[in-house]
């Protein structure tokens, strides 16, 4: 709503005075107070015969009232105000005042009357040349007429909004906002009945007067309309009508490229994760293949042939699929077509792949490799390097997997593939960190260490013990690799190499952090910044180790201390114009105000890092900030917030191919909509963050989106399923990863159990998952399954036991900090107290949860939360 000061020759007039005591209220949110002045003002203005004054009084008594959802006072209130300003003659006034009027009749449902107001104040924009008002009232009549179901105005309205904005060049973010409406639109099964229904008389028409081509081209334009909608069921119905024209013609072709064509979407849709579709999809081919025949064409015939084999290979019908393949490459050779032939070969690859026959496929990949180059395909080329390297993995060599995978990084560099390139990169990381590689590599620097120490070479030995710290973190061996720092700190304090000893001081402060020994973290990262500082107060290494040392000190909760050494940072990074350093600076400003809850000074900042990047242009950082505008609305459960941020960061991420971070975004709009209750939108959401871990094929991402899925399917009661995956989970981190990775899919399987009512099994799993955790020291996982482990005895009324367990991971989590996670289960113990009418001990966890609150600085929904638990407990003696 619109609110003005009057413009008059008179501001000491009592009138003016009190509009601007109202206004004051207004902006305030004193809302009586507002209104007693406003009232008091129109009074005065009225016995002055101040028309203008009065006009934008009412105006705001009108704001006033909508504001409190008074709408018809509103109306009475901006009605007046219209009379006023038509009377005045003042053009602006008007137009707010019309649009105003077009709001309240809106939210009253009093659509007519709405959409007048909207076409009065729209003719005037436009002929005012005010383009964001042409596309905001030209948005709301869109809105209006979707309310009404009347489609084709909708449409109208929301594409002149899309032309006003494409035609000004500004404002992406709305324009993609009135994008997705007429997406929206053209998805809205009413819509697309009605346009269904508005063709209807034409083709009856056509096909009354014989106009087959005519009647084909208006069919296609439907199968077109439902495939953007992605109403593949109205597809295919409208694929056969065509077919039934083209069968009257006896055009045998037309008729095969239909139903190839109706394959291909269907297939399309298959393997982009909807599985349900890829029996239609063969059906629809082998009907094409019947046609085909008479007519010979060998190259559409291979095509049809090698769909067929896609199809079976997602089955896992792998010897069909290959079957199919082999057909595909005959007709490929015999045609001379060499680029069909080279992927022939490698649909035979992918197939003795997944047979687990490595020498067939290498064999399969290598003739496919040789006609790629060749032919100078460089992604051909590229894509069977990358094919090469895998299988290399899988049989061990990892010498010649580095050598392929190498050489398909380079293609992918020189192509500009970033998806290839960040795929390529996974593999040679998972080649750098293997077992038999570490051990090797360690035994070699081992034997270069012994030798630099009888020579007394300082140097070498120095930079053969980081080279070793390097490998021992590549292993996770955060152990070893704090040893190893250390002796390589007890040397550069004997030479006084006093750079060298700041960057290692830096490095063991970072393993102490992932150690979750975050005082003696701060502690090194205090040391390694005096030892910078004392060489110079603007040394180019200082902001970095302020910015790693704030990331300590707000997991400690010390934000005092945290934003004294930002300021620092931001101070030095200002004089340098360092953009990078300041963006790293503005992020942490954001987290620290997001740590003491101040929403308004997190967004600030982070919306200042965010400006930095734009202005230099910088895709996948922006996409960072769009995370942390994300992750902050997720916080206050601003559900709607959060997912314009997230579609923003994900809409980044796929345009630059980075499947990783595209992974992390699809992940977040799934909890998302579980928050919004959206569950519909969730379900594709898991899916798509699966497909591209699978894409990535690291073990670790796909676990984690294998028990998302799981438990996405354990909610609907689709058990099968559900163990499924999660069964999937745990045999890939079993194989692959690490005992904390491995005690997390116990967990899930643990809960699985759980929700089932299947205690023994679930405290199998829970039991499993923790002495894993124990094994890997990963604390923060013991507090998780010793809290599952408290709630599985509480559920079987096993309560001494059940607290026995809780009272450990208190303990862990109070060790580690995790303050959050601490106050969390101290809720929810006395909630679980509370459901077993335990009074007593339900109170002594809300007394524990309450000294938790005070460190966290109170935060109000938690206070409140207690409070209420509190007036629970209270009902249990008076039943």
């Amino acid at each position: 709503m619109e609110t003005k000061e009057t413009q008059t020759n008179d501001p000491r007039g009592e009138g003016r005075k009190y509009e601007k005591m109202g206004l004051s209220c207004l902006q305030n949110n004193k809302l009586s107070e507002a209104e007693s002045h406003f009232l008091t003002a129109l009074d005065h203005m009225k016995q002055a015969g101040d028309d203008i004054g009065q006009a934008y009084v009412l105006g705001n008594l009108g704001n006033l009232n909508f504001q409190t959802q008074q709408l018809d006072k509103a109306e009475e209130y901006y009605s007046e105000s219209l009379s006023l300003m038509e009377k005045l003659s003042d053009r602006k006034g008007i137009e707010n005042t019309l649009g105003n009027l077009g709001h309240v009749n809106f939210y009253k449902g009093e659509l007519d009357k709405a959409q007048e107001q909207y076409a009065r104040v729209l003719k005037l924009v436009e002929e005012d040349k005010n383009v964001p008002a042409q596309v905001h009232y030209n948005e709301n009549l869109g809105n209006i007429a979707v309310q009404k179901k009347n489609f084709a105005e909708a449409e109208t309205c929301f594409e002149k909004a899309r032309a006003t904005l494409l035609s000004q060049k500004e404002d992406a973010e709305k324009l993609s906002a009135i994008e997705d409406k007429l997406k929206g639109l053209r998805h809205h099964p009413e819509y697309l009945a009605s346009k269904e229904e508005a063709a209807r008389p034409e083709i009856e028409r056509l096909t009354r007067d014989n106009r087959t081509q005519e009647l084909i081209q208006k069919y296609q334009e439907l199968e077109e309309m439902f495939y953007q909608a992605q109403r593949f069921d109205k597809v295919t119905e409208i694929t056969k009508k065509i077919v039934a024209v083209l069968e009257g013609l006896n055009d045998k072709q037309s008729i095969a490229i239909s139903y190839a064509n109706l394959g291909g979407t269907l297939l399309q849709e298959g393997v982009s994760g909807k599985p349900e579709y890829l029996d239609q999809a063969e059906e629809h081919f082998l009907k094409a293949l019947e046609y085909m025949e008479e007519k010979q064409d060998q190259k559409r015939k291979s095509y049809l042939l090698g769909s067929l084999g896609v199809i079976h290979l997602h089955k896992k019908n792998l010897d069909q699929a290959g079957t199919y393949y082999e057909q595909s490459l005959k007709l490929m050779i015999d045609l001379k077509d060499q680029l069909g032939e080279a992927r022939g070969y490698a649909n035979l690859g992918k197939v003795e792949s997944l047979k687990q026959n490595w020498d067939k496929a290498l064999m399969q990949y290598e003739k496919s490799l040789e006609i790629m180059e060749k032919l100078e395909n460089r992604p051909g080329v590229a894509q069977q390097y990358e094919a090469l390297g895998e299988i290399y993995i899988k049989k061990e060599e990892f010498d010649k997997a580095e050598d392929c995978l190498q050489r398909a990084q380079a293609m992918y560099e020189a192509l500009k593939d970033q998806q290839g390139l960040a795929i390529v990169q996974d593999r040679l990381m998972f080649i750098i960190s293997h077992p038999k590689t570490l051990e090797k590599r360690e035994a070699e620097i081992l034997k270069d260490i012994e030798d630099a120490k009888s020579k007394k070479d300082d140097t070498r030995q120095i930079a053969g013990l980081k080279e070793l710290s390097n490998i021992y973190f590549l292993a996770s061996n955060l152990d070893q690799v704090q040893k190893t720092l250390e002796d390589t700190l007890a040397i550069q304090e004997r030479i006084k190499d006093e750079g060298g000893r700041s960057t290692t001081l830096a490095n063991l402060a970072s393993i102490c952090e992932q150690k979750q020994e975050l005082e003696k973290a701060d502690t090194l990262y205090e040391q390694a910044i005096a030892i910078r500082e004392a060489q110079s107060k603007e040394h180019p290494g200082l902001p970095d180790l302020y910015n790693n040392r704030v990331n300590v000190l707000l997991m400690l909760n010390r934000l005092e201390k945290a934003e004294k050494v930002v300021n620092q940072s931001l101070k030095i990074n200002r004089k340098r114009n360092h953009t990078k350093g300041l963006v790293s600076d503005y992020r942490n400003l954001g987290n620290l105000s997001l740590q003491k809850t101040d929403w308004v000074g997190a967004e600030k900042y982070y919306l200042q890092a965010l400006e930095l990047n734009k202005q230099a242009d910088n895709k996948p950082e922006m996409a960072e900030d769009y995370r942390n505008q994300c992750n902050l609305y997720l916080q206050k459960e601003d559900w709607k917030q959060a997912e314009k941020y997230c579609k923003s960061s994900l809409e980044i991420a796929e345009a630059i191919k980075d499947i990783r971070n595209a992974c992390y975004d699809h992940r977040t709009l799934a909890t998302i909509y579980n928050g919004l209750n959206e569950r519909a939108k969730e379900e594709p959401h898991s899916k798509a963050a699966l497909e591209c871990s699978r894409k990535l094929n690291d073990p670790k991402e796909l676990c984690i989106d294998l028990r998302n899925i799981g438990n996405i399917y354990m909610e609907k009661g689709y058990t099968e399923k559900a163990e499924a995956s999660l069964l999937e989970a745990l045999d890939l981190s079993v194989q692959y990863l690490g005992k904390s990775d491995q005690a997390e899919s116990y967990r899930s399987l643990g809960n699985y159990f759980f929700r089932r009512s299947n205690h023994p099994e679930a405290e199998k799993h829970y039991m499993q998952a923790l002495e894993y955790t124990r094994e890997a020291g990963d604390k923060a996982g013991m507090a998780k399954d010793l809290t599952f482990m408290g709630n599985l005895k509480f559920r079987g009324r096993l309560f001494e036991e059940g607290d026995a367990y809780f009272q450990q991971a208190t303990d862990l989590f109070r060790e580690l900090r995790h303050m959050p996670n601490l106050v969390q289960l101290y809720m929810t113990v006395a909630r679980l107290n509370l459901t077993e009418s335990r009074k007593d001990e339900c109170e002594a966890y809300l007394v524990k949860a309450e000294e938790v609150a005070k460190e966290l600085g109170e935060p109000q929904k938690l206070i409140d939360s207690i409070a209420h638990m509190r007036k629970m407990a209270e009902r249990i003696d008076k039943k």
